[in-house]
């Protein structure tokens, strides 16, 4: 009863089998057994993990602690390169601060599909819907061979290189800047599903942060110059810029992900394909390993931290990988298919879709040289070509031409997916897998879920503001609200009216202010003061 289920007639079934074929006469001898063989089959995985390893970079996994720790020195070994050490303690914290994850959410919590591909359960009727699951093929990867920081790190002065966000991509030379950044209202509605520059910050009502996309202004943000020049193309402002870090820069990994990445094409099994991949992956979380938090607990009198890990790589391995899942997003799918696209649910590497009116499979057809088609079937039904097998930064379908019905998703990390078929996908972080996810939590703060609707918006968004407003006034008792005045007031103490049903204010009156208030004064009702948090 750990996992809180019964055990199954098959698994029943397999234990007695097993306690006659070899005599077991006691749960002792069962348990023997058990650990024999289970010890034994570990020995050979492991042997079999220290034979790939030596053959293909000449390292014994049993000198190491950990897989990371071995796939960091094998690039290192493999590339001869020459990582500078950061000794500056404010370079070093700078570049900390820009360190941001994957990005996680929900957008949109449920939709279902309508399309002729669905055979006889298409209605025609009703509009046509496509639901689609992409998936970046080696998110990391690809941004491990583009040039990374080497060394040479200096604080050089934005009136000197005013344009240093435009610098080429391919240059010897690459920038880390901390910048305020504007969000105008205007951009809003068209970045709502996934907005630029992610940010560790407390959802309201909640003390714990977490990373969140929101369409508030950025104040001090750390960001690589590849990112920048992504968002300030895409309609954000630069306000100011307060310290640019330039570094020299190089794609150093490159061989080294282009051999794993081959290897893991030419793996003959499950093993060897998932070793390979750990080995690319590994090597970034290496680059970002924070060793100040380690934690060794002696009886000292003086104490030192000796930094070790080049974590301005994993800075810029992160950004960049962040700007290929951006630049599909803004650059391709709103640019081809428009606002007939809805982005429902993201995590780090993978977009599930919303397309209405659109043959979305028709499309990628004829752009098929931006997505990995190997998966799907020679004779599928759209006549797509399986072409670009593993290609890096390449889009794939997660369920490999199969169609998708129905996505409902709860909140970050908790979804379910059905697909003609295949077996219902249910993912429910931090629940057992040995449990059925029958009851999820739907409660979800990294979005703002609009009322008595499956939609979110991105916290900052200038509807929020408007939305709580309008569920204020609702709890007016009274007379009918027609005719309310309503009277802002910011931390300046400035107050502004104005008159109307729904056309309520939803800017700050005080740039800096954290909370406003508002006054409404219903027809022969009494004052209803109202605060809340901006």
């Amino acid at each position: 009863m750990i996992f809180d289920s019964q055990i199954a007639e098959e698994d029943y079934k397999h234990a007695v089998q097993v306690w006659n074929k070899f005599n077991i006469s006691t749960l002792g001898e069962y348990s023997d057994l058990y650990l024999k063989t289970d010890v034994l089959l570990l020995a050979d995985v492991f042997e079999s993990f220290r034979e790939t390893s030596l053959k293909a970079y000449d390292l014994c996994p049993a000198h190491f602690y950990t897989t990371p720790g071995l796939t960091f020195s094998a690039a290192l070994k493999m590339t001869k390169v020459e990582l500078e050490l950061l000794t500056d303690i404010d370079m070093l914290m700078f570049i900390e601060s820009g360190i941001r994850g994957g990005i996680s959410q929900c957008c949109n919590r449920y939709a279902k599909s309508n399309n002729p591909y669905m055979g006889s359960s298409y209605d025609k009727d009703q509009k046509t819907k496509t639901l689609l699951y992409f998936d970046i093929n080696n998110l990391y990867g690809w941004a491990m061979v583009q040039p990374l920081p080497v060394g040479k790190f200096e604080w050089i002065d934005y009136e000197k290189n005013p344009s240093f966000f435009n610098t080429p991509p391919d240059s010897d030379i690459g920038y880390f800047a901390e910048v305020d950044l504007e969000y105008p209202e205007e951009i809003h509605d068209d970045h709502r599903d996934l907005p630029f520059c992610a940010e560790h910050l407390a959802p309201p009502g909640s003390k714990q942060k977490k990373l969140l996309t929101t369409l508030n202004d950025k104040k001090r943000y750390v960001i690589h110059y590849r990112a920048l020049k992504q968002v300030l193309d895409n309609g954000l402002r630069l306000k100011k810029v307060h310290r640019i870090l330039s570094f020299e820069q190089r794609a150093w990994l490159k061989p080294y992900v282009e051999f794993n990445t081959e290897k893991r094409k030419q793996a003959k099994n499950e093993f060897e394909k998932l070793f390979y991949k750990l080995l690319i992956n590994a090597v970034y979380g290496k680059c970002i390993e924070r060793e100040w938090k380690r934690v060794d607990v002696r009886l000292l009198k003086r104490t030192s931290i000796t930094i070790k890990k080049p974590i301005y790589v994993g800075l810029s391995i992160l950004d960049l990988s962040k700007t290929l899942v951006y630049d599909f997003h803004y650059s391709y799918m709103k640019k081809r298919v428009g606002e007939k696209c809805k982005l429902l649910y993201t995590d780090t590497d993978s977009l599930i879709y919303e397309v209405e009116d659109i043959d979305m499979y028709q499309i990628m057809k004829e752009d098929v040289h931006k997505f990995d088609t190997s998966d799907y079937d020679e004779n599928n039904q759209f006549g797509i070509p399986r072409v670009n097998k593993k290609v890096p930064g390449l889009m794939k379908d997660e369920c490999c031409g199969k169609i998708m019905t129905e996505f409902i998703g709860l909140r970050s990390k908790m979804y379910s997916i059905l697909v003609n078929g295949a077996a219902t996908v249910k993912k429910a972080k931090g629940i057992k897998s040995s449990v059925e996810k029958i009851a999820l939590s739907p409660h979800d703060d990294k979005r703002f879920l609009l009322p008595h609707s499956t939609d979110t918006l991105p916290w900052g968004h200038y509807r929020i503001m408007e939305e709580q407003m309008a569920q204020a006034a609702m709890q007016v008792e009274g007379d009918a609200v027609e005719g309310i005045v309503v009277e802002e007031r910011g931390n300046n103490g400035e107050g502004r009216k104005r008159e109307g049903e729904s056309e309520w204010g939803h800017e700050a009156t005080n740039e800096n202010a954290s909370r406003v208030g508002m006054t409404l004064y219903a027809d022969g009702g009494e004052p209803i003061k109202i605060e809340y948090d901006v």
